[in-house]
């Protein structure tokens, strides 16, 4: 549905004028080939042992992990330029002279 949605609106947008459509069309074209692939699959494809469970799980930790360090050092890094560009701008241009 929602393939059929994008590729409705990236025709609407791509008849006013802007090239952008392209982008939207293409994008609804992936998902209808994707659903497609999914659809035509055996439903024994979907079942999971416990293997493929577990892997899933310490996946899922192992990437909570990153994602925290990840918003701590960008946390870390913003505040560090807006502490030096408020600093920076703290004093004008005449003052420092």
């Amino acid at each position: 549905m929602m393939s059929m949605g994008l590729i409705a609106v990236g025709s609407a947008i791509l008849m006013l004028g802007f090239d952008i459509g392209y982008g939207w069309i293409l994008a609804g074209l992936i998902l209808t080939l994707g659903a497609l692939y999914n659809a035509a699959k055996p439903k024994e494809d979907f079942i999971e042992d416990e293997r493929s469970v577990r892997n899933k799980e310490k996946a899922g930790y192992h990437a909570f992990n990153t994602m925290f360090m990840l918003i701590i050092i960008f946390t870390v890094v913003l505040y560090e330029t807006v502490r030096r560009l408020w600093k920076g701008c703290r004093y004008s241009r005449r003052d420092r002279i």
